[in-house]
């Protein structure tokens, strides 16, 4: 088939690719239906007219010179159907009157609805993904391809409605070609290449194919896309976006290169600033499904065992692996999964080391610096009395390097004798996995994972007390034994039993109770569908929901008034309705379920917010090499039937 002014359909693996005309262009064929299969692509190129009309075998060829051809835009929606109204009208028609959907954690979403009603679900389209489209640029003769993008990149985040399209309205992309062509070394190009990123296809309907000059319009300019600054490998090269905003700093300077010298040496005190940058931050109001974003890159890091987002450097999160390995610090660009930095952390002086969770705070001396907090805090052979939280300076970023134990406090703590009765005044054994710092380093939090009567707990939620805090505590250190404490573990612990922080209760909850959606998570309910075994795993009754209701870690928002938490079995969040105040803890709202069985995501223990509030990145230890890196976006109020 052929597109308007000489595209012609050069695409595999689709399962139907229909031109047709758009309304109010009836008689011309304008736009295109797509329903690509797994791992297929719709390709668009620009052939020179054969015998008869038809597409010759010669490209008809863009030059990337040419200043009439420096901007590619069109025009995209999702599958017929996918729009709210028509989803709205449909559903309300049926059996059932659901209007709602269910989105797994891994990606996939099935009906809030009977059994009976489930197998007419198919007629419903779903919206589509933005970040399962990739697009590229060819040359049909040499087959050369430029840098590929994902289609969520290219379109303005006041668009994206939760990185979803449906069909209520066209969405643009804009593709700007001079500097696409200079990094792809290509001088020009015949075909445009939108092609399945996570093997599960796409549905789109395409608008619009337009060849312009650069347009600096004051709309584009406001609006900006959601590419990501670019983080080079190579030590002389690498230039990353720092927390700090520009007009914080000195001529404007947003960025901090390595070697140059830290970005802290050349700015006045920000410590003013600093508190603002957390606690200003807005709150989603609620959020689009979750969606795949990238692969961990360095497949040694197998078990992700807590997230938390950079201050200093945009894009990045810091993580760590579970018990019984080395304590390394990684740093991953979120939407690319690349480890740009691996730091040893000095730490390793008394024996196991068993990291469970990671926060980002200012730091406990009051400069206004922001530093890494580091749970040291599991428990799994119920053998320790004495637990600690490492605090260091977010570090720079290095492909390899190490934070000496000289540059790290370290906070130990214990949990009150006798707090259980059946402990006969001994030490509880209380397994945490989660922590949470406030903003100014005043207080931090410990939560419990527990499976205790039957899933519900209850979990135990620890404050550090009036007096211990870090603050405090750092404050009143004129000899540097918190330091001391890095260095030689649990020998300077009984040297200075005062430096010991007795934590204290705040707070009892019950885990999440998922059972209000397991009801539909029926093996008829699943899209894609379920594989054999897993669909034998359901139909045997095998889950066991509440052993999979622990709290395996958590965190607060910048601003303070919510957590949210990950268990085995979903994604959940708590209002706060005293910021910073876990007292005031309200009932979870679950934000998507994981289907156990067949599902990367249904062992979560990593989970954080964005460094600006406004998402949450998630990862799995069950994946066991190139861990998938999920997010939650903001959604907007058009998009909020779908959950």
């Amino acid at each position: 088939g052929k597109l308007g002014e000489g595209w012609w359909d050069h695409s595999w693996g689709a399962t139907s690719v229909d031109f047709r005309s758009t309304p109010g262009f009836e008689g011309r064929v304008t736009a295109i239906d797509a329903d690509i299969a797994p791992w297929g692509a719709l390709a668009l190129a620009r052939m020179l007219a054969g015998e008869g009309g038809a597409g010759s075998e010669d490209p008809d060829y863009v030059e990337g010179s040419d200043p009439e051809s420096q901007e590619l835009t069109f025009r995209i929606q999702g599958p017929l159907g996918s729009a709210p109204e028509r989803s709205d009208v449909a559903v309300r028609s049926t059996r059932g009157g659901v209007d709602k959907w269910l989105y797994l954690t891994d990606g996939r979403v099935i009906p809030r609805v009977s059994g009976a009603f489930v197998k007419t679900m198919g007629k419903y389209a779903r919206p589509q993904a933005l970040n399962a489209v990739k697009l590229y640029l060819e040359d049909s003769r040499s087959k050369r391809a430029s840098k590929e993008f994902l289609l969520s990149s290219l379109v303005p985040f006041s668009q994206q409605q939760g990185r979803l399209v449906d069909d209520g309205n066209w969405v643009r992309v804009k593709v700007e070609l001079e500097g696409l062509l200079e990094a792809s070394k290509m001088d020009r190009w015949n075909k445009i290449v939108l092609k399945d990123a996570g093997g599960e296809g796409f549905q789109l309907r395409i608008d619009g194919i337009a060849l312009g000059p650069k347009s600096h319009s004051e709309a584009d300019q406001k609006e900006g896309t959601s590419g990501e600054a670019e983080v080079y490998s190579k030590p002389s090269e690498k230039a990353v976006r720092t927390w700090l905003p520009a007009e914080h700093a000195p001529g404007g300077f947003e960025f901090a290169r390595t070697g140059e010298g830290d970005m802290e040496d050349k700015l006045p005190s920000i410590a003013e600033h600093a508190l603002e940058e957390f606690t200003s931050k807005k709150l989603c109001a609620s959020y689009s499904s979750p969606v795949g974003v990238s692969h961990i890159s360095d497949s040694g890091l197998k078990e992700p065992s807590g997230f938390a987002a950079s201050r200093r450097y945009k894009g990045i999160i810091w993580t760590h692996q579970d018990r019984d390995t080395e304590p390394f610090l990684y740093g991953v660009i979120a939407h690319t999964g690349e480890v740009v930095s691996k730091l040893y952390v000095n730490t390793k002086k008394y024996g196991e080391t068993d990291w469970e969770d990671i926060a980002v705070a200012l730091c406990p001396d009051k400069s206004g610096d922001h530093c890494l907090w580091i749970a040291d805090s599991g428990n799994v052979r119920r053998d320790r009395d004495i637990f600690y939280v490492h605090v260091l300076r977010e570090p720079k970023l290095e492909k390899y390097g190490a934070v000496e134990d000289y540059d790290i406090w370290t906070f130990p703590y214990q949990f009150p004798k006798g707090f259980y009765p059946s402990d006969k005044g001994r030490r509880p054994w209380i397994d945490v996995e989660s922590l949470m710092v406030s903003p100014d380093a005043t207080k931090f939090w410990l939560v419990e994972k527990t499976v205790n009567h039957n899933g519900d707990g209850p979990v135990t939620m620890w404050e550090t007390p009036a007096g211990s805090s870090p603050v405090e505590l750092v404050a009143k250190d004129k000899h540097n034994i918190l330091r001391e404490v890095t260095k030689r573990g649990k020998d300077a612990v009984y040297d200075n039993p005062g430096l010991v922080i007795q934590m204290q209760l705040v707070n009892t909850i019950n885990n999440p109770r998922v059972q209000q959606v397991t009801s539909f998570l029926r093996p008829e309910a699943f899209d894609p569908a379920l594989p054999d075994w897993a669909k034998e795993k359901y139909e045997e009754g095998g889950m066991n929901w509440n052993k999979l209701r622990a709290i395996t870690g958590m965190d607060m928002h910048p601003s303070g008034r919510a957590l949210v938490a990950c268990t085995y079995s979903g994604i959940w969040e708590y209002p706060l309705s005293v910021p910073f105040d876990l007292r005031h803890i309200g009932p979870a709202k679950l934000l998507s379920v994981t289907s156990k069985y067949d599902d990367a995501f249904w062992q979560t223990e990593a989970v954080t917010y964005t460094s600006e509030g406004d998402g949450i990145f998630l990862a799995s230890e069950y994946y066991k090499g190139h861990q998938p890196i999920r997010y939650f976006g903001c959604r907007d109020a058009v998009v909020k039937h779908l959950e």
